[in-house]
């Protein structure tokens, strides 16, 4: 079900994280300093926050375009065949690993297999799709422990201003944490579902996720 809220509300709930006593009408007021601060800090904050981790509703796939190097001779190695990354590419996705391309050797190890710049893919495989996630989501595909996070990362942003001295940036942190943790739990069962419960990789991955986050 398409998510209802919009960028006004999710500032107006960090607005309320803050203590703030009033709200804005539309987050696009050039009038209301309150509108004007949670414009200028909400999205590079939705973006850091898709950035962190690999999210159900960020994960896109899309075919392999190879790089035409007469065009871009810079972006020929010797070797490797390069790929143009999506303008909305964050990360590779799990399942870049698990089933586009299998071959596990990264660029950490010796004799690695593929590797990133900030502008392409390199693989010595061909590659037929890209699986990734991104980093520009429409709200309407945030799921709603997103938007909690959302708005809570965004008060921490903007509590100096709203609150001054008296804003309690540690009570905010610590909500933030307990909200990212119950939203990455929701995504994480998400992400394999099992029509028989949670698989062995669950039930790993949630046991670990203290250790994550």
């Amino acid at each position: 079900m398409p998510n209802t809220l919009t960028l006004t509300d999710i500032a107006n709930m960090a607005i309320d994280w803050c203590g703030g006593a009033l709200s804005i009408q539309s987050i696009d007021d050039q009038q209301n300093p309150l509108a004007i601060i949670c414009k200028r800090n909400l999205k590079q904050c939705v973006r850091a926050e898709l950035d962190k981790y690999e999210w159900v509703f960020a994960r896109k796939f899309a075919p392999a375009v190879p790089v035409d190097l007469e065009a871009y001779p810079e972006a020929e190695i010797k070797g490797y065949i390069a790929y143009h990354l999506p303008q909305d590419f964050s990360r590779l996705s799990l399942y870049f690993f698990d089933d586009f391309y299998v071959y596990r050797t990264n660029q950490y190890q010796w004799g690695h297999n593929y590797f990133l710049t900030s502008d392409y893919l390199y693989t010595r495989r061909k590659l037929d799709t890209l699986a990734y996630c991104s980093n520009e989501v429409p709200i309407t595909k945030w799921h709603s422990l997103f938007c909690d996070i959302v708005a809570i990362a965004l008060a921490e942003r903007i509590a100096g201003k709203v609150q001054g001295l008296d804003a309690d940036i540690q009570f905010l942190n610590s909500l933030y944490k307990d909200k990212k943790k119950d939203a990455r739990k929701l995504d994480l069962i998400q992400m394999e579902a099992n029509p028989t419960g949670r698989s062995d990789s669950q039930q790993a991955r949630l046991r670990y996720i203290g250790g994550i986050i």
